[in-house]
């Protein structure tokens, strides 16, 4: 996480970079027309995401390092290479995927039909 402030580096533990990353995601969410769009975008056969999202994005973060780096002149960018030229980039959590049932498919996808020549 970069911000423009009094000088800091820290490492972010696993709680605290799902927090910011779900926020910062929701922040995004606020133009339009997402607001409108919202509630369908967040649910699936009339069950909400929410929960399905953050588990998928906690997986994909596990064991993932994160830094919390914030610097008074936006020079952070100066910065980042020596942080990650350190870093091991490996993770063995598994991701989660939904899986599509027949029931799914057959509520949501409609096959068009092509008229025969005959008919």
């Amino acid at each position: 996480m970069i911000e423009r402030g009094p000088e800091l580096e820290r490492e972010i533990d696993e709680q605290e970079k799902l927090r910011i990353l779900l926020n910062n995601a929701e922040d995004a969410y606020g133009f339009p027309p997402y607001p409108i769009l919202a509630h369908e975008l967040s649910s699936w056969m009339g069950e909400d995401q929410h929960q399905a999202e953050k588990e998928i994005v906690q997986a994909a973060l596990t064991n993932l390092p994160a830094i919390h780096l914030r610097r008074s002149n936006y020079d952070w960018y100066q910065r980042m290479p020596a942080l990650i030229g350190n870093v091991a980039w490996v993770s063995d959590a598994p991701i989660p995927v939904p899986a599509l049932t027949a029931e799914i498919l057959a509520a949501h996808v409609t096959v068009a039909q092509t008229p025969s020549a005959h008919s």
